[in-house]
């Protein structure tokens, strides 16, 4: 199996550091590009194959705009071609993280049967808000013209992300059909069939991004916010979040779950009884990464692979 090398970040660093070895360097030490960043390494799943490194945005003033496609290959057992796609977008406070902070999380599913983008976009406060979602339109269209070239099926999409990464995937699931999709389709849809949010903060006018944010400028907050754009059309929606998240309360998940009730949306929540803000993605043996990751799996099951 090939080793993947894959940014974390966390303010764990000394949990993770005796994995998080080169072997291809053979220097045996920590890397990365900031003090909150580590270099790990994996190994990818046997039944996967990997194309790396794909500007989906040629035209993107940010070279380091790019997506990762991980897809089943011929060694992939019980699932029926074309697979089902996912989008899956990196939390990081929309300030820091790449399209390589997901990969063991992209892998794992990709090895359950899905043809999975892992993306980056564009970070602020180099560029604006606007930047990270427009990228994120982008990414949705370059896999719906692409899918069939991994054998993925265009018209069944989720769309999974942690942190600010699922606030944009509420986003992506709201905004089907308004001015953020701008003409980066010509002319395909660009619904996605499922979403799932973990730890996502959604509330852009909450006091604690508010000011930080935006500048104290209510309108460019709302004009952000997913609570702006529900609507009874959206598709189904799994909310994850820890009982005890430091960084964004659970509470959170509860207000969007209650709204999207309202609208009759169809939507589910699970609360790990866990501390930790990114459960999926932070501690290798903690058993709620794995179960985040099986539950996401699970729900996108139910939606794209009913017959």
């Amino acid at each position: 199996m090939r080793a993947l090398n894959v940014i974390l970040y966390s303010c764990i660093v000394p949990l993770l550091c005796a994995c998080a070895a080169n072997p291809e360097s053979g220097s045996g030490k920590c890397a990365g590009r900031a003090g909150n960043q580590i270099l790990v390494t994996f190994d990818k799943p046997g039944n996967v194959n990997l194309d790396e490194g794909i500007r989906y945005y040629p035209e993107c003033p940010d070279p380091d705009v790019k997506l990762d496609v991980y897809y089943p290959n011929d060694k992939f057992k019980g699932g029926k071609k074309p697979y089902p796609c996912i989008l899956l977008i990196h939390g990081g406070g929309w300030s820091m993280g790449n399209e390589k902070k997901f990969a063991m999380m992209a892998a794992y599913m990709a090895s359950k049967g899905y043809v999975v983008a892992c993306i980056s976009y564009r970070l602020w406060p180099e560029y604006d808000w606007d930047c990270a979602l427009f990228d994120a339109k982008r990414a949705l269209a370059w896999l719906k013209k692409n899918a069939s070239r991994y054998f993925g099926d265009p018209e069944k999409i989720g769309v999974v992300g942690g942190s600010s990464g699922g606030v944009m995937s509420v986003q992506l699931a709201a905004t089907t059909g308004t001015f953020w999709s701008s003409d980066f389709f010509e002319g395909i849809d660009d619904s996605v069939q499922a979403c799932v949010a973990m730890a996502a903060g959604c509330d852009m006018t909450n006091p604690r991004r508010f000011g930080k944010m935006f500048g104290n400028d209510h309108k460019k907050a709302a004009r952000y916010s997913p609570y702006t754009y529900l609507n009874p059309s959206m598709p189904p929606v799994l909310l994850l979040h820890a009982k005890n998240d430091p960084a964004v309360t659970s509470n959170e998940s509860r207000m969007m779950k209650s709204a999207l009730d309202k609208l009759g949306v169809k939507c589910e929540a699970v609360y790990y009884d866990s501390n930790d803000h990114a459960f999926w993605n932070v501690k290798p043996n903690d058993p709620f990464r794995l179960r985040s990751w099986n539950d996401a799996v699970a729900f996108f099951d139910k939606i794209l692979k009913k017959k």
